[in-house]
């Protein structure tokens, strides 16, 4: 039996904290990358290098605290309640690195293997050993080093902890490949969903290419019957949302009351956070009342979200969204989100947004170019978006499960390899 159980400080010969320095421009001994938690690639258990910040420091602060490759940095202020703190990812980078404030360097003995040490602590992590060194105040967690260093472990030879880290290093690039293989794709999945409307429009004869104008799109002539006019000609109201301060008006109950936020891929997402306004303030502004089929357009924060509004939230109220109606005889407001949601018509709506650090409509949208082809084509592809726009979702929900999945079978391998429940060759059990 080669495991033996030891405290897990055995492991390390040295431990410091990090520091976040000084600007760069300021005057330093050394000049040198910050490893912050953005920094931290803690899927692959790596220093994602490339966007660490450059900060400056005293020669004997670097010297103390800094990390050269094999050391593993280890976060010790931060977290939440979905990704508590004490996450530890390797260094490997071929120069020396400084930890930030908020992390530490922990220097494994050479009579140790610093990848199986990173999988080793990874596994702690995952299993929630490591919640049990954190401490919390003001909302901020803190991990206490000292506690977590003293948990016990059982751990093997260096050439066993090698052979352990190289099976690891191996599987878990074949996960890593299948993972970045079906996050591609969605990613095209995410792509067909955005170009359906473009698609069913091109299978109709009509190719979006860019700008429109009121005869033709980029030189390609519009089949019989369509039209591509401004906005204003087929809608027969165009208002805005109560615009003004809603501390005093929010209540926990009563008339359903529609902001930006709850505007999301096409619908209403009122249940992700709920707000509500009493019924006589409610019916005291009958302009910002809701009706089926209204289209909701966000006007301000994440501008050109669409929303067409169902029939339980015919009798809702809303807050500085711009609501359109349209005129029924020549557009349906179906068709209408679905081409304000196409790139082609979400870049229509930008080009109008006024404000260049706060970007926002008003009701210049008005003057928006639309194509406009006949109800019976606007319905089919009305239906058609949909559709595809449908299975592209199931898809991607399905791989999104794949990827839980895979992430689950790949954390559950570390911990079987390091804690030798796992047969590996040249390990003994």
């Amino acid at each position: 039996m080669s495991w033996r159980q030891l405290p897990l400080k055995r492991l390390f010969e040295s431990s410091s904290n990090g520091a976040w320095g000084v600007d760069p421009e300021e005057p330093a001994d050394v000049v040198a990358k910050c490893i912050r938690g953005t920094d931290f690639a803690f899927n692959q258990l790596r220093v994602n290098l490339p966007k660490a910040p450059l900060r400056g420091y005293t020669t004997a602060e670097f010297a103390r605290r800094s990390a050269v490759a094999g050391d593993i940095i280890i976060e010790k202020s931060g977290g939440g309640e979905n990704q508590p703190v004490g996450r530890a990812v390797l260094y490997d980078g071929p120069e020396p690195v400084m930890p930030t404030n908020f992390a530490g360097r922990l220097r494994p003995f050479s009579s140790a293997d610093c990848r199986y040490v990173t999988y080793l602590l990874a596994s702690l992590y995952s299993d929630g050993v490591t919640r049990s060194a954190i401490k919390q105040t003001t909302g901020i967690q803190n991990l206490d080093t000292e506690a977590l260093l003293s948990t016990h472990v059982s751990v093997p030879l260096v050439e066993e902890q090698r052979a352990i880290a190289d099976y690891l290093d191996t599987e878990t690039a074949r996960i890593d490949a299948l993972i970045t293989k079906k996050r591609r794709m969605i990613e095209l999945l995410e792509e067909r969903h955005s170009l359906a409307f473009e698609a069913a429009i091109g299978d109709r004869g009509l190719t979006f290419a860019g700008d429109l104008d009121h005869d033709r799109v980029r030189g390609t002539a519009k089949p019989a019957g369509w039209r591509i006019p401004k906005l204003s000609s087929v809608l027969r109201q165009l208002t805005n949302g109560y615009v003004g301060p809603t501390r005093d008006i929010l209540r926990d109950k009563g008339i359903r009351y529609i902001q930006g936020m709850h505007l999301k891929a096409g619908g209403i997402d009122f249940d992700r956070r709920p707000f509500y306004v009493e019924n006589a303030w409610h019916s005291a502004r009958p302009r910002t009342t809701l009706s089926t089929g209204d289209v909701l357009i966000v006007q301000t924060g994440d501008i050109g979200q669409v929303a067409v509004v169902p029939p339980e939230f015919g009798d809702a109220n809303c807050h500085a969204l711009l609501i359109a109606r349209t005129i029924p005889e020549l557009m349906y407001g179906q068709f209408l989100a679905a081409y304000l949601q196409s790139r082609i018509g979400y870049f229509s709506l930008i080009r109008m947004a006024t404000g260049a650090l706060h970007p926002h409509l008003e009701s210049s949208i008005r003057d928006v170019p639309v194509v406009l082809p006949p109800l019976s084509a606007q319905s089919a592809i009305v239906h058609e978006v949909a559709d595809a726009q449908h299975l592209a979702a199931k898809a991607i929900e399905c791989l999104d499960e794949q990827l839980d999945l895979l992430a689950e079978r790949r954390q559950a391998l570390i911990t079987a390899a390091v804690t030798g429940e796992l047969e590996i060759p040249g390990v003994a059990a």
